[in-house]
């Protein structure tokens, strides 16, 4: 789990943030693993606290963190509902059971009611940001919890706190690689319990939309921005 500098054939990183790659995962799998996973395990498991039968809401569905957290539901019992702009990419998640939402226009919260009987959802993993902050409220169950881990839909908005009080709500921000080395260790020890033996046997795979040489980076970058891209795409460093 690095803190940046991915892009090098060498990195120094505190040893407790190393993980043991499973000998069932190629070199490009377990590269795209440490970020997406451990995002989507800490915004679901450890501080959305989703339980079997809970219902989970995952935005950008099908983006690394997306389709991560789709498996860690599954592994998890809890039923999932993605979002993405795209009526196919809202569908990445289904080889997991997660159940697609397009939503070109950035309201959902009907459609999430409308299939969970008008309860909403327990948790919403949120990697868009203050576009989706008013819709998320009006999806959420009572006591239900959203934690936002991304940004790219606004860092400012504006929020019914009315509505959020109603449904005894929380709003949790988190980001991994703002942490101290101490936490991440603690992080990283506790997804390694509980991830490695599923990756190991393939309950959980790492997806894996392409694979370009580190002297591609900016067209990378390019295809990533394109929105073409489902799940991870990964540099390999000669």
């Amino acid at each position: 789990l690095l803190a940046g500098g991915g892009y090098a054939q060498l990195a120094a990183v505190p040893v407790g943030q190393v993980m043991r790659v499973p000998a069932s995962l190629t070199v490009a799998e377990a590269a795209a693993v440490p970020e997406a996973f451990i995002t989507a395990w800490l915004v679901l498991g450890r501080l959305g606290g989703a339980r079997p039968g809970d219902v989970a809401l995952v935005h950008s569905i099908a983006s690394g963190v997306g389709t991560a957290a789709a498996q860690v539901c599954a592994a998890m019992g809890i039923r999932c509902i993605g979002t993405s702009r795209d009526p196919i990419r809202a569908e990445a998640g289904a080889p997991w059971g997660a159940e697609g939402i397009a939503v070109p226009d950035g309201h959902f919260a009907e459609a999430v009611l409308a299939l969970t009987d008008g309860r909403g959802a327990d948790v919403i993993a949120d990697l868009v940001g203050a576009k989706y902050l008013d819709e998320n409220v009006r999806a959420l169950a009572p006591h239900g919890r959203i934690v936002l881990t991304g940004l790219v839909g606004g860092r400012r908005g504006e929020l019914d706190l009315g509505a959020l009080l109603a449904r005894q709500g929380r709003i949790i921000g988190s980001t991994v690689r703002g942490r101290s080395v101490g936490e991440k260790a603690d992080i990283v020890n506790a997804f390694g319990e509980w991830a490695l033996p599923r990756l190991a046997h393939r309950a959980l795979q790492p997806v894996v939309h392409a694979t370009m040489p580190l002297a591609d980076a900016a067209a990378a970058h390019e295809l990533v921005a394109s929105g073409a891209v489902t799940g991870k795409v990964v540099l390999e460093v000669p």
